[in-house]
């Protein structure tokens, strides 16, 4: 394995989205000033990622991106297992059109209807920010949106997410530990567990609904959730909240 193989999926024909990727060794992406996430709405990542316990550090990413991460959009069918994301530096900032989705795994995993998606025994470490000027902010240290079964992942990234400026703001945060958001009211009924954040969380100003949690912004109430905690303060100052509503919990949001 080799970062330039790695950035070539999707790209390289010989490298599809669908395929079966194994990492066989431990990879340095600090050659990559702002590396281009695998897989967009268009074309999402569709196969199977195993990182076999290898480690993937430096990954930056310093751009407006809709979906932010190692990967960007993973399909209702994608799996991601078994990888270490140490010291991401991720910076998404600007004008956001509709959503902007950002997390060190991935931005956005599965599908809102129906997803076999998973993500398992996977962790990141560094620091990830999201700034946005407009447009609802999904933002986790693991993925900004998850539609999938989760189990015995981490997070000790630091995150900070929400106004691009005292005047321009994001239209609603879903800020979590793990991520931003997992499930909708359309979706399957996921399983999370064994999964905890110890990475601080810094929310700011929206202009509409905030929802932070240490482990999970949002959560449909149809999740079941296991043996799950988080050790981050969770807060948002009075003075930098602008918004109808905040939803804060130490879990959840």
């Amino acid at each position: 394995s080799t970062p330039e193989q790695l950035a070539s999926i999707g790209t390289d024909p010989a490298l599809p989205l669908d395929g079966a990727y194994v990492l066989t060794a431990d990879l340095d992406l600090s050659g990559y000033a702002s590396w281009t996430p695998i897989g967009t709405s268009a074309a999402p990542f569709d196969g199977t990622f195993d990182g076999q316990g290898h480690v993937i550090s430096n990954l930056t990413i310093d751009d407006l991106v809709a979906y932010g991460g190692l990967f960007g959009r993973v399909s209702e069918k994608g799996v991601i297992k078994n990888l270490g994301l140490e010291q991401v530096s991720i910076t998404v900032t600007g004008a956001a059109a509709t959503a902007c989705y950002v997390g060190g795994i991935a931005g956005w995993m599965g599908d809102n209807v129906r997803s076999t998606a998973e993500m398992r025994n996977c962790y990141v470490t560094g620091r990830i920010t999201a700034r946005l000027s407009g447009g609802d902010l999904y933002l986790g240290g693991l993925a900004g949106k998850l539609d999938a079964d989760v189990s015995d992942c981490f997070n000790m990234a630091s995150l900070s997410g929400g106004a691009g400026s005292s005047t321009l703001r994001s239209d609603s945060l879903y800020l979590g530990g793990v991520a931003g958001m997992i499930g909708t009211y359309l979706s399957d009924p996921y399983v999370v567990e064994r999964c905890f954040n110890e990475g601080s969380l810094a929310p700011s100003a929206t202009q509409s609904t905030a929802y932070v949690g240490g482990v999970v912004g949002y959560l449909d109430t149809r999740v079941v959730f296991r043996q799950c905690y988080n050790t981050a303060d969770v807060w948002m100052s009075p003075r930098s909240y602008c918004g109808r509503s905040a939803y804060l919990g130490g879990i959840a949001g």
